[in-house]
């Protein structure tokens, strides 16, 4: 659950993300596009779930603040995709908010004005439903974003795009194809792997000539040595990094689950271990994580219950409300579940906030 997935400004080191090197490198060159030669860029970061997409784009998101990009940020949800421009409602409402009144007008000059019914706090219409005609709105989202890159180049992310809702992904195909000459760079991560998603408008934007494709491999064996390492305190044996490969197919997700597994039930990174992982599998790597939700207090549980109905960047007051907990019981369910890995700790914020912080 986070907070301000769709606006954060702040500055951060990129996760330590193992054999990325060259995906880092290349998002760290897209970058550079707007930040110095004030021109545009997109690329599409794209591949099963797991694979570490989400970090990617957090990665993208620290390096893009360092080079002095303003970072926009969203999140697809399954269960969100029949709300019209929710995507981009939470990448423009907050800066269109937070910009003061005097100097809102410029923003919303021109062409940029027909947005305003849909980011403007003090726009009275709702340009959402069935009979609107979408294009003024797609157009008045473009120009928005050009004057917010003409005011400080910018970095659009949007994760799990493969859940977006449609007319979000049509302005962003809109928009990818009208960024030569503005200094933003836009970023999407998407799964190739969702039958049901909406995919039409990603491929399109795929296919732009400004589009780069970023693919991440699963990882090597030498990859899962240091991560198993990492989760249980000491080198693995031989015999394990390559058990615990072969059983999760190098998925970084995956490997992680297994690793957390092995620490919680106190085992020792010897061949012994291994030969137990001969009869692992996902489904079974899955079960050791809902055991390790299982041993948190209830209150973490059921924050846990309540949120896996929301997209990720759903306020965390709104599951804290399902799951019927105060807000001191929220933050203190919500730092149990950090602690056990399945929160991302960075930005936990208030039940009450408007916003709150990304989730893995």
């Amino acid at each position: 659950m986070a907070g301000r997935a769709e606006h954060d400004r702040r500055s951060s080191e990129a996760p330590r993300l193992l054999e990325r090197e060259t995906e880092l490198a290349q998002l760290g060159e897209l970058c550079v596009r707007p930040a110095a030669e004030r021109e545009g860029a997109v690329v599409v970061v794209e591949g099963p779930p797991g694979v570490g997409k989400t970090e990617l784009l957090a990665a993208l998101g620290g390096i893009a603040a360092d080079a002095g990009l303003e970072v926009l940020r969203a999140r697809g949800g399954e269960l969100e995709q029949g709300f019209a421009f929710g995507v981009a409602r939470q990448l423009l409402e907050a800066p269109v908010r937070e910009t003061p009144q005097e100097e809102r007008s410029e923003l919303l000059a021109g062409a940029a004005g027909l947005a305003a019914p849909l980011v403007d706090p003090a726009g009275t219409t709702d340009p959402g439903g069935p009979a609107a005609d979408p294009f003024p709105i797609v157009h008045g989202l473009y120009w928005l974003c050009a004057n917010l890159a003409d005011r400080r180049p910018l970095t659009i992310i949007v994760d799990d795009a493969h859940w977006a809702d449609g007319p979000s992904l049509r302005w962003l195909h809109y928009l990818a194809r009208r960024l030569d000459g503005v200094p933003a760079l836009l970023a999407l991560a998407a799964r190739s792997t969702e039958p049901e998603a909406p995919t039409r408008p990603i491929e399109a934007i795929k296919a732009e000539a400004l589009c780069e494709l970023v693919r991440p491999a699963e990882l090597t064996e030498s990859a899962a040595v240091k991560l198993l390492a990492d989760h249980l305190g000491a080198e693995p044996a031989p015999e394990l990094a390559s058990e615990a490969h072969r059983v999760t197919g190098g998925n970084p997700f995956l490997l992680s689950e297994l690793a957390r597994s092995l620490a919680a039930e106190g085992a020792r990174p010897d061949a012994a271990a291994a030969a137990r992982l001969h009869e692992l599998g996902p489904e079974t790597i899955a079960r050791g994580s809902l055991s390790r939700l299982e041993n948190l207090p209830d209150p973490a549980r059921a924050l846990a219950r309540a949120a896996a109905l929301f997209s990720a960047d759903a306020p965390l007051r709104h599951a804290a409300a399902l799951a019927g907990l105060v807000e001191s019981q929220a933050l203190a369910a919500a730092d149990h579940l950090a602690a056990a890995g399945f929160l991302d700790p960075a930005g936990l914020d208030a039940p009450q906030a408007e916003s709150a912080s990304s989730t893995r």
